[in-house]
């Protein structure tokens, strides 16, 4: 029982948050999001970190990237929202490439590894910066790698079986659902490939349920009045009295971002809950867009660029693109201050 009670404390669920800026509107380019894959590792496993770098429509430039690691010894400025090293010369670049390949150091304070498996984990930052090699514009966010300690028994099939079951994995995002909204909220499924119109409004769904989400498990361990390191040594009978286990499902965020136009207001972008008991078991994530020509002073865009970015809150991290060609339509312009309509009631049931 301790044995089986102490895989659970080094590999539970951790709590993190969204690393990066909010911002919906595309205007030069920018780090939207950063995957990790697994989002959750231990003490000398290998992951692979991909970005989302959105561009505004016309770009044509090339993206010049570096991923860097502020060393130990350079104090990180800025505190939870950045991670400039003080000391800009401890800032180690480990690879220009698009996509780092990231074998987590052996030489991490093992100690606040431990210590922290036992809260949400240790949190490894990395950064990516990004530069318009022509243009000069550069972008740069970080990127909270969950590292938990290395097995206690390599040899132990059990606790390597109980870890891979239990620890954080990406969501896998269903496919995106667009459709056109007509003056009564009716929807009509926008066909593959055609334009989107000016001044007309459209909804963009992501057909969440169960199996896009991540049941896992909240350990909680009362340590008060003894050293988090000496955990180990209590008895059973302490272990069974300090120990909950509780059940949860992943709560996911979404956020969205757009090359143009406006997303609705009074939207539903997340409608979910924490208890793998609660129902419904369907979760749209619905989303209204519209790009408004009345007094507008600019011309129209060739193209529409949307993102749309799902985060789980233990790290993993999901995305899904959209573009399409743009046209004026013959659809009444209406101000460009205009927002579009709000979806339609959200259906109870998954469709057929």
């Amino acid at each position: 029982m301790v044995k089986y009670l102490f895989g659970l404390l080094l590999i539970f669920g951790a709590c993190t948050t969204y690393d990066l800026e909010s911002e919906e509107l595309i205007l030069r380019p920018r780090i939207l999001a950063v995957r990790v894959d697994p989002p959750e590792a231990r003490i000398g496993q290998t992951v692979r970190l991909t970005p989302l770098i959105a561009t505004p429509v016309g770009f044509a430039g090339t993206i010049d990237s570096s991923w860097l690691d502020c060393q130990e010894e350079g104090a990180l400025k800025g505190g939870d929202s950045r991670d400039w090293c003080e000391d800009r010369d401890a800032e180690a670049l480990l690879s220009r490439s698009d996509e780092l390949v990231y074998k987590i150091p052996e030489d991490l304070p093992k100690e606040e590894v431990q210590s922290l498996s036992f809260t949400a984990g240790y949190w490894k930052r990395l950064t990516l910066e990004i530069r318009d090699r022509l243009g000069g514009e550069q972008d740069r966010a970080f990127k909270r790698l969950v590292v938990q300690p290395p097995a206690r028994d390599p040899n132990d099939l059990q606790e390597m079986m109980i870890f891979e079951a239990m620890r954080n994995h990406n969501p896998d995002l269903p496919e995106l659902e667009v459709y056109s909204l007509d003056a009564a909220g009716l929807e009509s499924p926008l066909p593959a490939g055609a334009s989107l119109l000016a001044d007309s409004d459209y909804l963009f769904r992501l057909a969440i349920d169960k199996r896009h989400r991540q049941d896992y498990k909240v350990v909680t361990l009362d340590l008060s009045g003894i050293d988090p390191t000496q955990a180990q040594n209590l008895s059973p009978e302490e272990m069974r009295e300090r120990v909950s286990i509780e059940d949860r499902r992943e709560l996911l965020v979404i956020r969205y971002y757009r090359s143009e136009g406006k997303f609705g207001r009074d939207q539903r972008p997340n409608r979910t809950v924490e208890s793998t008991s609660e129902e419904p078991q369907y979760y749209p994530a619905e989303i209204t867009w519209a790009l408004n020509t009345g007094d507008r002073e600019v011309s129209l865009p060739g193209e529409i660029k949307l993102w749309f970015v799902v985060a789980d809150g233990r790290g993993g991290m999901d995305w899904v693109n959209f573009t399409r060609a743009f046209e004026k339509g013959s659809a009444k312009p209406r101000l460009a201050a205009l927002s579009p309509e709000p979806p339609p009631s959200l259906r109870k049931e998954p469709a057929p």
